[in-house]
């Protein structure tokens, strides 16, 4: 089967590409580039793709998108262009646009701290859609890479590999439960009840709740902060609970509301991405694993989003001219769909 894959540089004033669809929006014939079959097998071996790295390597955040997710080319095309974007222009974060921060940690614990094996990112038997999403065969091989990457690098100086999707307040206390629990900070363990029974109440009840959880949270984050250690992978680990925690009073405020939620969901990866810059000092990030629509600089489908943008606007918006947004496209191939195997033919049709 003959596999031809497209990418656009989405500039604001590019026309929309509707993916998903049968039918595509006409766009500037200029956007694209139309790639050999066998950029992907050879790793671009005829360096067709230097253009992007002209157009990349002074960017602070480039964005590569996927038109469906799970697309087995457009991966290879995001782990092909991540991997020479770390290699050879420094930069130092991969952002898992789509997957949730807490749900990618055990990535990046294994990435920089060297911690766990490749099996035990390895797909189960029953693993839910969430985890195939980024424990699919074809990445292994890229974290594996990044963490040989690392090895012999200073912390500070170690490329992470980390979600920026919104998690689940339930998911936020559960792993905040389990490390104190790990770690034996026993003095947690009243607060975090006392934050599930106050969670339990705003979901079955009224919101008046929220305050007594802002409360909750806040004696979390002081406890967490009081825990720190000499340990740079203690230190990254709690890092990222007080900034999720901080935000758990919002996303409980908009969890009952499901529609609401995902409207607005762009604009916490937003925050998520604006703390790995301006908190984690993550000076160059590329994202991959988003659709083509979260990382486009302007919000399209705004009969369904209405005044809600993209993180993808936001960051156009914030750094302008510093941040590369790609968007890709297939004629044809194979897609995953849940299971660990790829499976069904994509006949998404490019006029």
């Amino acid at each position: 089967m003959k596999f031809i894959l497209y990418f656009l540089f989405c500039f604001s004033g590019a026309g929309y590409c509707f993916a998903q669809s049968d039918t595509i929006n006409i766009i500037l014939e200029r956007s694209f580039v139309a790639l050999s079959d066998s950029i992907l097998s050879n790793n671009d071996v005829n360096n067709e793709l230097s253009v992007i790295y002209e157009q990349a390597r002074n960017k602070k955040i480039v964005a590569v998108g996927e038109v469906t997710h799970g697309t087995t080319e457009v991966l290879a095309f995001q782990k092909l262009i991540a991997t020479n974007l770390v290699k050879l222009h420094d930069f130092n974060c991969v952002v898992l646009g789509e997957i949730s921060m807490l749900d990618s940690y055990k990535i990046n614990d294994f990435v920089v701290n060297q911690n766990g094996s490749i099996d035990d990112l390895s797909i189960g038997a029953k693993a839910e859609m969430i985890e195939v999403a980024y424990r699919q065969p074809d990445l292994l091989h890229f974290y594996d890479w990044i963490r040989n990457f690392n090895k012999s690098r200073a912390f500070k100086d170690k490329v992470w590999v980390i979600g920026t999707d919104i998690d689940e307040p339930q998911e936020i206390i559960s792993f905040v439960q389990k490390h104190c629990q790990q770690h034996k900070i026993v003095h947690a363990t009243a607060v975090l009840e006392e934050l599930t029974l106050h969670l339990k109440k705003v979901q079955n009840s009224s919101k008046k709740y929220i305050h007594k959880i802002v409360e909750s949270t806040n004696q979390l984050i002081i406890i967490l902060e009081n825990s720190r250690s000499e340990a740079d992978a203690i230190n990254l680990k709690i890092d990222l609970m007080i900034h999720v925690l901080k935000l758990l009073p919002q996303l409980v405020a908009f969890s009952a509301n499901t529609d609401l939620t995902y409207k607005i969901r762009d604009k916490f990866i937003f925050e998520n991405i604006s703390w790995l810059t301006d908190s984690c000092k993550k000076e160059k990030l590329v994202i991959i694993k988003a659709h083509n629509f979260h990382i486009n600089k302007k919000t399209i489908y705004t009969e369904i989003f209405g005044k809600f943008p993209t993180f993808g606007e936001y960051l156009s918006k914030r750094y302008q001219k510093d941040y590369l947004s790609i968007g890709t496209e297939v004629q044809q191939g194979r897609f995953y769909t849940g299971a660990s195997t790829p499976s069904k033919l994509l006949n998404t049709k490019i006029r």
